[in-house]
């Protein structure tokens, strides 16, 4: 990596993505070294921004100090920081927020000139792109974590005007399930679907997804009914990961009809493996997943929403999400009198005001039960 420098007072650098980073000393203040770091393009940029400067910062100096862009400083933040301390899936989700969300709106702009308008600019972007008021939501609280993170770097000039705004209203979004007959339906509607047992752990136990699609034959144990959740799948990049938090990596107890299902479900792709092999093609399943794509592969998103929806619409059921049917599983054992902090636990919920407030439409007639109750007991 090849360097230009000056008497110590800077330094060019020419990074792995081709752009130069300009390092500038801002000399020593409260008895620590401060510098400054800007980005350019090409070398004579970066000649003319070092040169630029020197001029403002000669030695001895503490007039205005020279701040570095919201894209600069972004994109140093993701490989620095967010890069090494998150998952990186997480890393992933900042990344896109910054590159779509943030730097075409205020990438331009010097971080010691943000102001709350800037904040404002980004929400309203982000709206106006069709983002939920969850994911605006998520966009400014990235942003307000990058700027925090400039504060403990002590990069000059800096505030967190993120703190100076009011956050987006939230809508809670109407929650969608399916009531006892048409999950019913939805039972008879996947028999003899290969990925039968797939659908039955989502709806019977309130699997995720992504819980789903990592989960391991060696995870299951058959004979006494229960599997543990261990493994989340998201992008094949990524493979398998632990779950973000500690309450998912939990026990599952298995009703009878899914184990039966499951076990259905292994003969068949002992059999699919078979086949494969004896067509000369490579069997992909190295992690030992219960469910598979072609060749053993794992399985894909887009091909489980896809064959969801043909379901549905076969069956004639309303048109809900993959995920809607964990939110069916909770609605029914609560609805049947199952107490919330089990149900909590068996969701993989952290906290248990996380099941109240997404549940509280099955929860008013179980407060009547229990006064009921108490009215019988005590007159």
């Amino acid at each position: 990596m090849s360097r230009v420098r000056a008497r110590g007072e800077g330094s060019i650098s020419k990074r792995k993505d081709g752009r130069y980073e300009i390092r500038l000393s801002l000399g020593i203040e409260n008895g620590k070294r401060k510098r400054a770091f800007l980005y350019a393009k090409s070398r004579p940029e970066a000649v003319r921004l070092l040169a630029g400067a020197r001029g403002q910062h000669k030695p001895g100096a503490r007039s205005t100090q020279v701040s570095e862009t919201v894209e600069h400083f972004l994109t140093r933040w993701l490989e620095t920081d967010v890069a090494k301390t998150k998952r990186e899936s997480t890393f992933r989700d900042y990344e896109q927020v910054c590159r779509a969300h943030l730097i075409p709106v205020i990438g331009k702009v010097r971080l010691s000139e943000l102001t709350p308008e800037h904040v404002d600019m980004v929400v309203n972007h982000a709206a106006a792109a069709g983002l939920a008021p969850g994911t605006v939501r998520l966009v400014r609280t990235i942003f307000g974590a990058a700027l925090n993170r400039a504060i403990r770097w002590r990069v000059p000039g800096v505030e967190n005007v993120v703190r100076m705004t009011d956050p987006p209203k939230m809508r809670r979004r109407e929650m969608k399930y399916l009531d006892r007959e048409q999950a019913r339906l939805f039972t008879e509607a996947v028999k003899g679907n290969r990925l039968e047992a797939f659908y039955l752990l989502a709806l019977y136990c309130g699997l995720r997804l992504g819980e789903l699609q990592a989960l391991r034959w060696q995870d299951v144990d058959l004979e006494k009914g229960q599997l543990r959740i261990v493994n989340s799948y998201r992008y094949a990049r990524l493979g398998l990961q632990e779950p973000k938090t500690d309450t998912s990596n939990r026990p599952i107890t298995l009703p009878e009809r899914v184990t039966a299902a499951l076990r259905t479900h292994r003969l068949q792709q002992i059999v699919e493996q078979a086949d494969t092999g004896e067509a000369g093609i490579p069997w992909l399943n190295e992690w030992g997943l219960v469910f598979t794509g072609e060749h053993g592969s794992p399985t894909a998103r887009t091909t489980i929403h896809d064959g969801f929806k043909r379901l549905l619409r076969e069956a004639g059921l309303p048109m809900i999400r993959f995920h809607d049917l964990r939110h069916t599983c909770a609605t029914l054992r609560l609805a049947a009198g199952v107490a919330i902090k089990v149900v909590q636990e068996e969701l993989g919920h952290a906290r248990i005001s996380t099941t109240m407030d997404l549940y509280a439409h099955v929860l008013p007639s179980s407060r009547q039960e229990a006064a009921e109750a108490m009215e019988r007991l005590l007159g």
